[in-house]
């Protein structure tokens, strides 16, 4: 993930600081001279510390030094160094169960401009993938991995392309790509189709290009996704599924129903039968505008069983059945797995965050609000920029 971010507020995991050999920019963060001392002291780097007077609990501090930095080949040079500084930092971070992390530069005494953010970004994913696109480590692999660069506005773009480019260079297969099916599955029939679009008419006038041309306008209904749950288990009940692909938790081992989550939703069942249309999955199934009444945030982690089920149960909760102007099952959820097209998210790179689906979405007068589904790990918070951790 890259964001506009300030490191003081980031509540994750862990925090990876690159710095120079001047350290009142360390200070400033960790806010203890002991801390500061344990660094300046250490021929070994990186180092990891508690976090001090940051919301993360553990930082691992790189430095780089503005010997190194200021020599005509300094780009190449703080590029290697920075790259095994920073693998070393990931596994050490992961070792202490760290799953969320967070990079951010700070510069207060030396000239840094050979290490641009946009360097950082490429350095650190060439630190952590291999030549598939895969991450490294077996231990990076066990429960996943968040990263988070911090970056000024003005270089989210730049950095955004930087990450882009870096992983499809260092991917025969294109990290983009590895989940796109190559034909339709067997098991996607028209009756399948016909059972996921159900018995609604689709109405008239020029509402399917509106849907085409506006992400914001795709909520998925109660009953839409429930029949989708209902679907890919059945699916799962009579066909083979094998766990492969980047975001295997077991690769190789059998998908059940109880282990599907988001990842596999997309990769087994919306891109494969999205793929003729390359559109979204509301697009697919809809029969007219379907305006999000609420947002959905949410870990793509998350069992499917448990996010229809939770769904569900918010809708149920706020509606009466027999009302039939508004039965509980046409409740609208903007879910951003079903209503972004995932084979073009170009909408999700609009420099301006509030011309994104996800902040028009939020900002419409049809939307009543934000539902938080949240795993036994709360993973959606542990990955969260608190707006409300500031400094006294």
């Amino acid at each position: 993930m890259i964001s506009e971010g300030i490191i003081e507020q980031f509540c994750g995991d862990a925090i990876v600081i690159i710095e120079t050999d001047g350290m009142a920019g360390l200070r400033s963060f960790l806010g203890g001279a002991a801390e500061v001392a344990a660094v300046s002291a250490s021929d070994s780097m990186p180092i990891i510390l508690p976090a001090g007077q940051l919301p993360a609990s553990l930082c691992a501090c790189i430095r780089l030094t503005s010997a190194q930095l200021n020599q005509p080949t300094s780009t190449a040079v703080a590029q290697e160094e920075l790259q095994d500084k920073m693998r070393q930092a990931v596994m050490d971070l992961r070792a202490q169960g760290a799953v969320s992390i967070a990079v951010r530069k700070i510069a207060e005494t030396v000239d840094l401009t050979s290490l641009t953010p946009e360097l950082i970004v490429s350095t650190t994913m060439k630190s952590i993938l291999d030549g598939n696109g895969k991450v490294k480590k077996p231990e990076l692999q066990s429960q996943g991995l968040e990263i988070h660069f911090l970056v000024a506005a003005a270089d989210v773009p730049r950095c955004r392309g930087a990450l882009e480019a870096t992983v499809a260079k260092w991917s025969d297969t294109s990290f983009f790509q590895t989940m796109r099916p190559k034909h339709r599955p067997a098991w996607f029939t028209d009756a399948v189709l016909h059972k996921l679009r159900g018995k609604e008419k689709a109405a008239r006038g020029a509402w399917k290009k509106q849907l085409q041309e506006d992400p914001a306008m795709r909520g998925v209904l109660l009953w839409q996704l429930s029949t989708l749950a209902q679907t890919v288990q059945e699916i799962l009940t009579e066909l083979d599924f094998v766990q492969d692909g980047p975001f295997a938790a077991n690769p190789g081992s059998p998908l059940r129903w109880l282990d599907v989550n988001m990842y596999h939703v997309c990769q087994h069942f919306i891109l494969p039968m999205t793929k003729e249309q390359e559109c979204s999955y509301v697009e697919l199934v809809a029969s007219d505008l379907q305006p999000p009444e609420w947002m959905v945030s949410h870990a793509w982690s998350t069992q499917f069983a448990a996010t229809a089920s939770m769904l569900a149960k918010h809708s149920s909760s706020r509606n009466q059945e027999e009302d039939s102007a508004h039965s509980w099952k046409q409740t609208s959820y903007w879910c951003c797995t079903l209503a972004n097209n995932q084979h073009d998210l170009s909408p999700l790179r609009e420099a301006d965050l509030l011309k994104t689906p996800f902040a028009r979405v939020l900002l419409s007068n049809a939307c009543a609000g934000t539902v938080l589904l949240c795993d036994t790990a709360v993973t959606p918070l542990r990955r969260a920029l608190s707006s409300a951790a500031r400094k006294a």
